[in-house]
């Protein structure tokens, strides 16, 4: 029967089994046969999609990993070994797998060509293989089974577990990998009343993160949003994914929150074979008990439609002075902290003497997540008749759980004037009649005399067309048509230049990053220094090579930077830095070097890729 990825402890009883192996396959002459299997686990994949490339070795593996040859457009690294010892019958035989992982960088068809491997025995080539990267959007094929050594998952947790239960020694093996934990902020709360929680995944090393599998039965949950950073914990150092969201009540009484499962594949070191071994786990978090009370009855306002949180009420219309049939804008705003979006408007439908239209409501959350937030509705009414003399007063009624009491925000009416339109009465026509005994206007004469004389000239003015600030403002129409034509051909040039357009894109884009990386040094978080420089770094060159900032890596200092002619000076000191940031992803940050030492260099190191002519 095959035994997967014997891994025995350094001690006398472990040295002696392994002597034992050693003498048993002595005696059942084991074959040390040289055949080599080459395969990939898909043969096609999307841009920025990962495929791994198994080497199996029957007998013993080869005195050195293999070079493989690099593909331009792909990205290959190894990732590690396995040993499989397998006894069927009294013959027992071992194999060797090598494992690589291949990246696409661009959209294409692509050959791995055939590459040697230098083995006990000899020289063995490995054959060619088709590989295909599609462009971004498209769907990659499922992968296929690898030819990796079977590893036995740990048994899941039970779906039900029961607390306080002791966990299998697997299992509390595993946690020491990978654990998650769920995070709530409420213990109690109300029917209606949002709260944020959070799914919390320790991981020692791993990959392929997929979101949470919540149990939320009997709560709404809103969308999740991921942060990753790296924690210490038990004298190691963990990578922290926290999951947060928004998590609402619809039913009473105590419910269970959870428990939630992350699936993911870890990294776990095999020493004794010099690598280590991929194994998925689905860590699982216990379930969180959430009172959830009813709303009292007691002070229940009549104007109740089940709002829940703290909120204020402002209320505004304009214009004030209408004519009958002309349109007020009514402007509505609740702030506060809760669920805005199941909060009801005041209705303004209901209102008498008054035309109204559909209302156009707004929701805006102050941040990502964040219970803080404020609802706009804005309406159309029009008044009917000039009766009228206030827009009716508004209210909203609310539970604020802080208190555990009902409120009710009242505003009052707004004051308004409504004239009769154009097509209202007209106005009475007073005729002033002459009373009796007074004597009424004097009678028009018919000839009126001219004047002999043309009495006091007026003094002549300059015309306006004349006057030097009235032509000096001619010249602002002019001058605003010569400027929106410069800008014009500005836009003209940016949209015919997309190299101009992204040197531009890429210079705003360093500046605010050399700031960021400042604070990050300064903080000293070397986690997210070292990710910045890596993020620059792949903007900068991406720009000057014409490609994607996603498929910058060291590799393109030989595939296109040195048979450009690059100095060999500007190389070595761009492989550094590449070399730098990937220490630090795999110690985390941590190599003792002073961040605020690195900031010069990497910022003469920018500065000189940007005045790279690689064209």
């Amino acid at each position: 029967m095959p035994i997967a990825d014997c891994q025995l402890k350094r001690s006398p009883a472990a040295l002696a089994v392994r002597t034992l192996l050693a003498v048993a396959l002595v005696m059942l002459h084991v074959a040390p046969a040289r055949a080599i299997t080459a395969g990939l686990d898909r043969s096609t994949i999307a841009l920025g999609g990962t495929a791994t490339l198994t080497l199996t070795f029957a007998g013993n593996g080869p005195k050195a990993v293999p070079k493989v040859p690099e593909v331009p457009g792909l990205t290959i690294t190894y990732a590690g070994q396995a040993r499989q010892l397998t006894l069927i019958n009294g013959v027992g035989s071992t194999s060797v797998t090598l494992s690589f992982q291949v990246q696409g960088r661009q959209p294409g068809d692509y050959v791995i060509p055939s590459f040697t491997v230098e083995l006990e025995s000899g020289r063995q080539n490995t054959p060619a293989m088709q590989f295909k990267v599609l462009p971004p959007g498209a769907v990659s094929p499922a992968p296929q089974a690898t030819a990796l050594p079977r590893v036995t998952p740990a048994p899941a947790a039970p779906k039900n577990p029961t607390p306080g239960a002791a966990p299998t020694p697997q299992s509390a093996e595993m946690e020491k990998f990978a654990f998650v934990r769920l995070v709530s902020s409420r213990k109690e709360c109300y029917l209606g009343e949002i709260f944020p929680i959070a799914v919390e995944l320790y991981y020692a090393a791993g990959r392929d993160i997929q979101l949470p599998n919540l149990r939320c039965e009997g709560f709404t949950v809103g969308r999740m949003v991921a942060e990753q950073s790296a924690v210490p914990m038990n004298g190691a150092l963990y990578n922290l994914v926290r999951f947060r969201t928004l998590v609402t009540p619809v039913k009473t009484g105590k419910l269970p929150l959870g428990p939630a499962e992350c699936q993911l594949m870890l990294q776990i070191r095999a020493p004794d074979f010099f690598g280590f071994r991929l194994q998925q786990y689905s860590p699982r978090s216990e379930a969180v008990e959430i009172n959830v009370l009813p709303l009292p009855e007691a002070g229940r306002p009549a104007g109740f439609t089940g709002a829940v949180g703290a909120y204020d009420l402002t209320y505004a219309a304009g214009p004030t002075n209408v004519q009958v049939g002309d349109p007020i804008t009514v402007k509505i705003q609740i702030t506060g902290r809760g669920a805005l979006d199941q909060v009801p408007v005041p209705s303004l439908d209901e209102w008498r003497d008054f035309k109204t239209y559909p209302a156009a409501v707004k929701v805006d959350m102050f941040a990502p997540l964040s219970v803080m937030g404020a609802k706009n509705l804005e309406q159309v009414v029009m008044p009917q008749n000039a009766g009228i003399r206030e827009l009716p007063p508004v209210a909203l009624s609310f539970f604020d759980p802080e208190l555990k009491a009902y409120r009710t925000v009242n505003r009052p009416g707004i004051p308004i004037t409504v004239m009769p339109g154009p097509g209202g009465a007209q106005q009475p026509t007073v005729v002033f009649a002459t009373k009796p005994g007074e004597s009424g206007p004097p009678a028009a004469t018919d000839i009126v005399h001219i004047k002999p004389h043309l009495g006091g000239v007026a003094t002549w003015s300059r015309p306006l067309a004349m006057q030097p600030w009235f032509l000096a403002l001619q010249t602002i129409p002019f001058a605003a048509w010569l400027g929106l034509l410069a800008w014009r051909r500005r836009e003209d040039r940016l949209a015919n230049n997309p190299r101009l357009r992204r040197q531009r894109e890429v210079a705003r884009v360093m500046e605010a990053g050399l700031d960021e990386l400042r604070r990050h040094a300064a903080a000293n978080k070397p986690v997210e220094f070292y990710a910045t420089v890596f993020r620059l770094l792949q903007e900068q060159l991406g720009e000057r090579l014409d490609l994607p900032a996603s498929a910058i890596t060291e590799s393109v200092i030989e595939e296109r930077l040195r048979p450009a002619g690059v100095a060999e000076a500007e190389l070595v000191a761009l492989r550094e830095i590449f070399e730098v940031c990937d220490r630090a992803r795999f110690s985390g940050g941590q190599d003792g070097t002073s961040l605020a030492v690195l900031v010069p260099k990497v910022e003469s190191v920018l500065e000189r890729a940007g005045r790279l002519e690689v064209r």
